[in-house]
């Protein structure tokens, strides 16, 4: 088990040994409704973390604030026995529990468009902005943010939050929601970002 934690301190990437949870992602918080297993239970029981995610062999935890890399080695340090005594379990629940409750790919696309078309369209094109789906692959999708939503500093913002909840409201299974936005090439961005010295 490996873990790496990013630059900004928010998050720390898990790299477990083994792969039994197919191609489907998934994403615990304490306002999950749908079923929770006992990793992300266990992993959700300290009250530094926001989320969990899962995805095939990596675990990712997002802190609800920054972390200091002695605060994340404390934390790690602590949740260890946790994951190595409930990885195994939590493959067997969410594929007894989830995995078939998870709608096709197919109807993801076409539920999410419409939430798309009718909720975050109109919202979006006030400023110049578009959200455009650009593949679905199990429960994870992936989109791109095109026109004033293209290197906006609020992109993130938009996508975590509004977005996020929007498309959980219509998929509840929904797993990772992927910005494949080139950012760096946006020309008219609502928001600008600073480039401070």
């Amino acid at each position: 088990m490996t873990a790496t934690v990013n630059a900004v301190g928010d998050a720390c990437d898990i790299v477990i040994g083994h792969d039994s949870l197919m191609r489907l992602s998934w994403v615990f918080s304490r306002s999950s409704t749908e079923f929770m297993p006992p990793l992300a239970k266990a992993l959700l029981a300290s009250p530094l973390m926001q989320s969990v995610w899962i995805v095939g062999r990596a675990i990712r935890l997002v802190a609800a604030y920054c972390l200091s890399p002695d605060d994340w080695r404390t934390l790690l340090a602590n949740m260890a026995p946790a994951i190595r005594g409930h990885i195994n379990d939590t493959c067997s629940a969410i594929t007894n529990h989830l995995a078939a409750r998870v709608p096709g790919e197919e109807e993801i696309r076409q539920l999410l468009d419409e939430a798309i078309r009718t909720e975050i369209a109109p919202v979006l094109e006030k400023h110049g902005g578009r959200l455009d789906i650009v593949a679905v692959e199990g429960n994870t999708v992936f989109v791109t943010m095109g026109g004033g939503c293209q290197g906006c500093a609020a992109a993130s913002f938009t996508l975590r939050g509004d977005v996020d909840h929007i498309f959980r409201k219509v998929v509840p299974l929904l797993g990772v929601l992927v910005d494949s936005t080139d950012h760096e090439s946006g020309r008219a961005p609502y928001f600008q970002t600073t480039n401070e010295a």
